[in-house]
């Protein structure tokens, strides 16, 4: 009888840029095409910006395209 203990890491990335799940809408033409609201500096008239994700975590979604650190996004879906 020989024991082990053994951890597996399928997926890191130190310097992945995530969001919150619910964050990334999908469009309603195109359902693999995913976009985020994004604030402008003045926080009025939310931007649609498209986004490329990643892997998902829990809540979080890596973004792998279309945002930089430090944008705001809304968590809800903005009225267009």
């Amino acid at each position: 009888g020989m024991t082990c203990k053994v951890t597996v890491t399928t997926y890191e990335r130190g310097d992945a840029l995530t969001v919150p799940a619910k964050a990334v809408h999908t469009d309603k033409v195109d359902p693999t095409a995913k976009y985020v609201n994004l604030l402008g500096e003045e926080d009025k008239n939310p931007r649609r910006q498209p986004v490329k994700i990643g892997k998902k975590s829990g809540d979080a979604v890596e973004i792998i395209e279309g945002l930089a650190p430090g944008d705001r996004v809304l968590l809800e879906e903005a009225n267009s």
